[in-house]
Parts: structure tokens; C-alpha cells; sequence
């Protein structure tokens, strides 16, 4: 299971630090509203990449969000600042500048993404936190039971998709229509056979002839000239990807040598900063967002260490992708020593080729369009055929615990979820509305099995009644995950949880209304961020 210990939000001004949650049950609780417990699980969303949710006035971007994740013999700490991460696992630092290279450490060391087929190009695509965390996750704003949260770039059906994968499942592009395409292929075989009457005369014409014509050779043409192509395309994608290698390479020796400049011996003085005099020297990253303090001869080993890692992954990377070019460049070089088709057979008749040219390219051209649509409709036929009944048996095992968890819940209740979405225009009300995200996320772990903790934010919004949540608690309980769920109680239910052993109360009542941060916190914090090799001065 994969355990958060620890999450703090702060800069040096102000902090909050959070570190009692427990490997199991966890409800953080006030009396009133606006203490602080929707900041701190939308904080550690956050610190895993989600998309930032917080409320309007909540100054973010000038925040460091600090998780401490346990799992397995593993222990990994992230630190992010607007788009970049700052990570520490088992202590190896890392350093990344955008989502889409953190969300590659995750799936590395934390736990592998699923990919899904999002674009046209029929390509898989590792999702992104925004999507992922949403099978773990219901926050309190938003809330819409027919489609996900967030849904501009992703969509309900890839949130589908994200689940079939995670289950083995392949996915069968949307968009082919098989009709359409049957129609299409019939028009363009009558088309051929126009052309192919047209062309009867080549019979006549002498060997040579008939030997370069496609419509009487086209495999062999055809299939050489495919794999010219092919092969020229692949030489082409990785000299593209050996300059870019060549070009970050010499940018990390560069920023290599600056740092190593700073360890020379000055025997007739010292360095230090001619604006403000002071000997304290940083780093900033590409971001301008995260800076190290490198006049510490520790911290700035560190992170020449982290560029020497990154050169050395260039060097290896260079050297595999140019044994690839050797290997496509040797093929190129057999394929031209063939001598069934040469040059001297092309000229021996040129101006009956050219004659004849204009069909074979109108035939070439079909024969093309025909190919991609054949294979298009069987692949389409033959996915559908293998996942259609596991796709179904999914739906239908998730669909069955979530009655099941909604009818133990609410005996009397009236609905009956027909689907992991309602209709479109149908959300529920009330109670409804939570106990329908509450069945949600209790049958996907169950389904799934994933390895993360389940949040909830606000688990008893709507008024859910007392009877109802110890029925919630008690399906919970159940599973290997740790929970951290948030609510807001009544004055009669002041000691609600401190007789169950089961359940970690965590008290935030204690906190400042509508502002959780605050100046004590601010020096532990600060051993946080040093521990990442983060230079934090207090104000």
C-alpha cells in the first residue's frame, strides 16, 4: 500500500504541517467550516500532480506542497512549487520542471501509469495525475455524477478507458464506423477495376516493360519502396532525437562547469555577490520558481551529482540510439545491393513507363486508401470481438458493488446505479449525491485493487445520518487502503470518534478560521525543505 505520512503546506513566512495520519482510518474533523481540511486534501492531490483546486484567495503558487509517501521498503518525499518537483527517494534527489517529467518518476518509482489510446493517431498515452487521481479522490466542489472532474482534455470515456486498461483490457478506437467504412471500400474496388480494364494493354508490352509496371509486380515494388521508407523515417526520427540528446548534453557540461568553477581554492580572497556583498551564492532552476543554496560545498555536490546523472543518461542514450541508426543504415545498404530491379531495366522502354505511369499511381493510390481501411475495420472487429464481454463484466462487477454498498447504506433508498456515470442532465441531490461518490470510489478499489489511499473531502456532505456512516465506516474498514476522509460536526457529536479504536481523529478546530497557515509551524518547516536541499531564509 502506498501510505502518506506527512504533507506540509508553507513558505517562509507561514507553514502548516500535518503528521498523524495513521496506515489506516483517518478523519479529520472540526465544528465549524473553513479550518483547513479541504486545503490539506486538496494539498496532497497537488503534491502528486494533480490540477491545482483550491479555493479563490488561496495564494498557491508562492507555497511549497511537501508529501511524505511510504510504500513498500521505499520511502519517497516530493516537494512541489507551482510546475516544479523537487524529489528525495531513498535518498536519490531528484529535480523536474513540469508534470509531464514528473508523472515519468512516478510511473518509474512509485507505481506504474496506465496508458490509454486518446488521439486519432490510435497511440497509447501515459494519463496524466489529473485523470489518475480521480480514482482515489472526491473533493467537495464541482460535483457532477454524469462526467469526471476537470473534463476539457479528458473525458468520462477515458476515465473508462483508464480502468479497462488498469484490468487488462484493450481499448477499441471510438471513432471507426464500420458501415462508413465498408461503403467507402466498396466504391473504391469498383474504382480499381476501372483501372485495371484500362490498363490490359500493358500485356503487350515487352518484359521490361511489365517487369517495372506495378500492376504486374507490385508486391516486389511495393514492398521495397515501404520499407525505403520505412526505414528512412526511423533514420530520420533518431538523428532528431541524438541532436536534441547532443544539444541538452552540452548545456548540463556547461552549468557543470559553472558549478565546478566555484570549487576552486582562492588563496587572495573569497566569493562573494559585488550587489549586496553577501557570500551566500545560489542556483535557480529553469523555472525561476526553486533555488539551492550551492555555497555549501554539500548542497552544490548534490546537485552536480544530479547534472553528472543526467549527462551520463545522455551519454547512454546517445550511444543505443546511434547502434540503432548502424543497424537501420546496414539494412538500407543490402537492400540496395538487390539487382533484380535496376536502373538499366527502368530506361530500357522510358516512354512507354511514362505512358502507363498515370495508372499505376491512381491504382498505387487506392490500393493505399484500401489497405489502411481493411486493416482499420479488422482491427476494429477483432478488438471488439476479444474485450466486448470483459468490458461488460467489468462495468457489471463495479456497477453490482455499488448497489450493493448503496442499498446497505440506504435501505430505503430509491436509487439503482445502472453505470459508473449517471445520465447525462441526472446528478443526485443531498445525501444521494455523496453516497453515490462513496459507493464510487468503495467499488473501484474493490474492482482495481490499487494501492493508494482514498479521500474524501467533506463524506458526510448532504446530511448523512449517523445510522448511515458507521454502515460507510464499516465498509471502509474492510479494505488495505489507508483512508483520510474530512467532516464537519455538530456540537452534540463532540466526542463521535475518540471511543473507536479503529478511527485516528485527527482535531482541527484548534486552527485559525479560513487561513490554516501560520507563523509556529514556519522553523519545522524549514528542516523539511533543508532536508530536500532547498534554500529557504525566513522573513
Amino acid at each position: 500500500m502506498i501510505i502518506v505520512k506527512k504533507i506540509a503546506i508553507g513558505n517562509e513566512r507561514e507553514a502548516f504541517i500535518e503528521k498523524g495520519l495513521t496506515n489506516g482510518c483517518n478523519i479529520i474533523f472540526s465544528y465549524d467550516n473553513n479550518k483547513g481540511k479541504t486545503i490539506i486534501l486538496q494539498a496532497i492531490g497537488y503534491a502528486l500532480g494533480n490540477e491545482p483546486i483550491f479555493p479563490s484567495g488561496f495564494e498557491y503558487k508562492d507555497l511549497y506542497f511537501y508529501i511524505e509517501l511510504k510504500h513498500g521498503k521505499n520511502l519517497t518525499k516530493i516537494c512541489r512549487r507551482d510546475h516544479s518537483f523537487i524529489i528525495k527517494h531513498n535518498n536519490q534527489f531528484y529535480l523536474y520542471d513540469s508534470i509531464s517529467d514528473f508523472k515519468y518518476f512516478f510511473h518509474e518509482h512509485i507505481y506504474p501509469l496506465p496508458r490509454i489510446l486518446k488521439d486519432k493517431d490510435n497511440v497509447p498515452k501515459m494519463v496524466d495525475p489529473l485523470l489518475f487521481v480521480q480514482l482515489f479522490f472526491v473533493g467537495q466542489d464541482a460535483r457532477d455524477t454524469s462526467t469526471i472532474f476537470h473534463n476539457s482534455y479528458y473525458t468520462k470515456n477515458d476515465f473508462m478507458n483508464l480502468i479497462y486498461t488498469w484490468k487488462g483490457c484493450c481499448i477499441v478506437e471510438d471513432g471507426v464506423k464500420p458501415e462508413e467504412i465498408k461503403k467507402l471500400l466498396s466504391e473504391l474496388k469498383e474504382e480499381r477495376n476501372l483501372l485495371i480494364k484500362k490498363s490490359e494493354t500493358i500485356n503487350k508490352i515487352s518484359e521490361s516493360i511489365a517487369y517495372v509496371s506495378y500492376i504486374h509486380n507490385q508486391k516486389q515494388i511495393n514492398d521495397k519502396i515501404n520499407f525505403l521508407e520505412s526505414k528512412n523515417t526511423e533514420l530520420n526520427a533518431l538523428k532528431k532525437r541524438i541532436n536534441r540528446l547532443y544539444n541538452s548534453k552540452i548545456k548540463n557540461k556547461n552549468l557543470l562547469n559553472e558549478l565546478n568553477s566555484l570549487n576552486r581554492d582562492l588563496n587572495e580572497g573569497k566569493l562573494k555577490c559585488l550587489d549586496c556583498g553577501s557570500n551566500v551564492i545560489g542556483y535557480e532552476n529553469s523555472n525561476k520558481n526553486v533555488s539551492f543554496e550551492i555555497s555549501d560545498v554539500e548542497t552544490r555536490n548534490n546537485i552536480q551529482n544530479v547534472i553528472n546523472r543526467r549527462i551520463e543518461s545522455a551519454d547512454d542514450e546517445i550511444e543505443k540510439l546511434s547502434a540503432q541508426m548502424k543497424v537501420l543504415q546496414q539494412e538500407i545498404r543490402e537492400l540496395m545491393k538487390d539487382n533484380d530491379l535496376t536502373v538499366e531495366n527502368l530506361l530500357l522502354s522510358k516512354q512507354e513507363i511514362l505512358n502507363i505511369d498515370d495508372i499505376d499511381k491512381q491504382v498505387v493510390a487506392i490500393d493505399e486508401k484500401i489497405n489502411v481501411l481493411t486493416q482499420k475495420l479488422n482491427a476494429f472487429a477483432e478488438k471488439t470481438k476479444l474485450i466486448k464481454s470483459s468490458k461488460e463484466q467489468i462495468d457489471k462487477q463495479i456497477v453490482t458493488i455499488m448497489n450493493q454498498f448503496y442499498k446497505a447504506v440506504d435501505p430505503d433508498g430509491r436509487l439503482s446505479f445502472g453505470a459508473l456515470f449517471s445520465q447525462k442532465g441526472e446528478n443526485f441531490s443531498g445525501s444521494e449525491n455523496t453516497e453515490f461518490y462513496l459507493a464510487k470510489l468503495y467499488a473501484l478499489a474493490c474492482v482495481l485493487q490499487h494501492p493508494f489511499p482514498i479521500m474524501v473531502d467533506g463524506f458526510r456532505e448532504g446530511e448523512v445520518a449517523s445510522e448511515k456512516e458507521d454502515v460507510i465506516l464499516n465498509f471502509f474498514l474492510k479494505l488495505p487502503n489507508q483512508i483520510i476522509l474530512t467532516t464537519t460536526l455538530k456540537e452534540e457529536e463532540r466526542d463521535k470518534y475518540l471511543n473507536r479504536s479503529s478511527i485516528n481523529p485527527i482535531n482541527y478546530e484548534r486552527n485559525q478560521s479560513s487561513h490554516i497557515l501560520n507563523s509556529s509551524y514556519v522553523d519545522d518547516f524549514c528542516d523539511i525543505l533543508r532536508d530536500m536541499n532547498l534554500s529557504l531564509r525566513k522573513k
